[in-house]
């Protein structure tokens, strides 16, 4: 299988909006809300990736003295704020431990985010936000492998990138005849000897994650093992593969999408052009267990797949309905594109334009079912909108901002998400055999699908 590799570029910084002139009394309810009110100041300027569909938007919108003003009345007059004020004089006189004001506000600004009650709003302090920016890199120093959360909970193995030290690694005892390496499927159970049952799967990623050559040791436990498997593994430096390609028998060409990239286009236009090259008469995209990623990405690609017409339709609190369409100029060869539960966000907007349009059948389970975009404002060090001056230890804050239709105007229903034209099962426990022709019933579905299409049959 070839992979195509990307980059990753950091964009310009935000400016700092003026600072209003307050009263006493506004001027403690302003420092009690300072950091949230800082946070819609300035938007960044560049597209960037998330494990969900992200979105920054290129301009900037300061927020006014007269509105900053206008915010911090509506605070002051609130009931609810007087008994914010006296809960947090008593946790400042009474807890049993002295706590600083700033670790308080911390906790302030994290529930003002969570109380939207949205699990794709969230608060970032500056150790968060350095990790979320490793995940929409593509780039970070670990063991190479995909963590996700399992159906019985727990963070299992999802997939181990080929050559990397979790795909490379044998278990200590392993014999001649068991498996190198991580297996998709393992449930981890510890991190450097610490329980890790009860965490999410962001909290088992940074523990994972490290300086390259420090060694990190991991438990899991396996199907077909009475003891866990303790794995020994050196982190190094490793690049995501968002593409990868190749042709199967018949001159149908295979091209599975990880995620959506800055650079997955090109990368996605290479393998297309190679498997063009070696006489591809179908394709079959496998978007499974694809997160999302960038708006733009995810439109020049169904832009190279679709006829002329609308490709996702967004829709604002604030700016109404915004459209992105493709060009003419589809695919023009016969299309099987494989979905499951962890197909989400950008993924969906591709599976359903597809399926909207009919140039493609669908094959697998239901998506995620993610009909939301986010945007992040990045905050410096004091916590003012911007990308912060470097060297600067900044926070964030990722907030729910849109949803989105399919070209027909179906929206994406939580948990439920697009249903398939072709329904396939994939148990958890089949996972190793994931994109193995002989293995994978759902990758063989597709497969019979477009050998049909391709000798003329329904």
């Amino acid at each position: 299988m070839t992979s195509f590799g990307h980059s990753f570029d950091t964009g310009p910084a935000g400016r700092e909006g003026d600072r209003p002139v307050l009263t006493l009394r506004q001027a403690l309810a302003g420092a009690l809300i300072l950091v949230v009110l800082t946070a819609v100041v300035t938007l960044a300027v560049s597209d960037r990736v998330e494990g969900f569909w992200l979105r920054l938007f290129p301009q900037s919108v300061a927020l006014t003295d007269a509105e900053k003003q206008q915010l911090l009345d509506e605070l002051v007059r609130s009931p609810n704020f007087d008994r914010f004020l006296t809960v947090f004089q008593l946790v400042r006189n009474q807890y049993v431990d002295p706590l600083p004001v700033d670790q308080l506000l911390e906790g302030a600004t994290r529930g003002v985010v969570e109380a939207t009650g949205d699990p794709f709003s969230a608060y970032f302090d500056p150790q968060e936000f350095r990790e979320f920016q490793i995940d929409v890199s593509g780039h970070y120093s670990g063991i190479g492998v995909v963590v996700s959360e399992g159906k019985d909970g727990g963070v299992v193995v999802q997939t181990p990138f080929e050559g990397s030290p979790g795909a490379t690694t044998p278990f200590e005892g392993a014999g001649p005849d068991d498996p190198v390496g991580l297996r998709p499927g393992d449930v981890i159970i510890s991190v450097d000897g610490q329980d890790v049952t009860g965490e999410s799967v962001e909290a088992v990623a940074r523990r994972i994650r490290g300086p390259e050559g420090t060694q990190v040791t991991l438990e899991v436990l396996r199907e077909g093992y009475d003891k866990p498997l303790k794995f020994v593994l050196t982190r190094r430096n490793i690049d995501v593969p968002s593409v990868q390609a190749h042709m199967l028998d018949g001159k149908i060409g295979y091209i599975h999408l990880t995620q959506f990239l800055p650079d997955t286009p090109d990368d996605f236009d290479a393998a297309l052009d190679e498997l063009r090259r070696q006489g591809m008469q179908g394709l079959i995209l496998d978007l499974r267990n694809n997160p999302g990623g960038e708006l733009q990405a995810v439109v020049r690609i169904a832009d190279r797949l679709l006829p002329r017409g609308p490709i996702v339709h967004i829709e604002y609190r604030h700016r109404g309905r915004e459209t992105h369409s493709s060009d003419a100029g589809a695919l023009g060869l016969p299309l099987a594109v494989l979905v499951n539960q962890g197909s989400a966000s950008a993924s969906e907007i591709l599976a359903g334009a597809i399926q909207d349009y009919g140039v493609g059948v669908l094959v697998g389970e239901h998506t995620f079912g993610k009909g939301t975009v986010q945007t992040v404002w990045p905050l410096d060090g004091k916590g003012r909108a911007g990308l912060g001056r470097r060297g600067e230890e900044g926070a964030g804050v990722k907030l729910t901002v849109a949803r989105y239709l399919t070209p027909k105007e179906r929206p994406i229903v939580m948990g439920k998400g697009i249903e398939p034209d072709v329904h396939v099962p994939f148990d958890l426990e089949n996972l190793e055999g994931m994109g193995d022709l002989r293995r994978d019933p759902q990758l063989r579905a597709a497969y019979q699908r477009v050998e049909q299409m391709v000798a003329g049959g329904a």
